[in-house]
């Protein structure tokens, strides 16, 4: 342990000390909010798809070929496809980049608390209690 060595200057105050650590992942935060966001669209929109399906056949008339049917079903069909696919893919991906930056954001901060307290005295330990 080097005696010239200081330790890291943490802030203070909670919002300041979240993002402290936040910052060295911002693109990686921004578009996972981003992704989940568009997840979150999709899943609200996937209801009006079914909506606009069950218009469609219910609105047909009768008598009509099957090919009639299908070409008439395939534009809302098509949409909620789509949007299934939507939530699929962004949720996979936002869920990808948790996976590599949930690990590295604990490991960063645990480095850095733990390098904040390790120049400490025994004293200020015994004299400061939690809570």
């Amino acid at each position: 342990m080097s005696s010239n060595y200081t330790p890291p200057k943490l802030p203070r105050q909670p919002l300041k000390f979240a993002l402290y650590f936040i910052k060295n992942y911002k693109w990686a935060l921004m578009t996972m909010l981003i992704l989940e966001a568009g997840q979150a669209g999709c899943q609200i929109l996937l209801t009006k798809a079914i909506k606009d399906i069950i218009d469609t056949v219910t609105g047909l008339t009768e008598g009509l070929g099957r090919e009639e049917i299908i070409a008439s079903v395939e534009g809302p069909m098509w949409v909620f496809v789509g949007l299934s696919l939507g939530v699929l893919f962004s949720s996979r991906i936002s869920g990808g980049i948790l996976v590599y930056v949930g690990p590295s954001l604990r490991r960063l901060t645990r480095y850095n608390l733990y390098s904040y307290l390790q120049y400490h005295s025994h004293r200020f330990f015994t004299s400061n209690f939690s809570g």
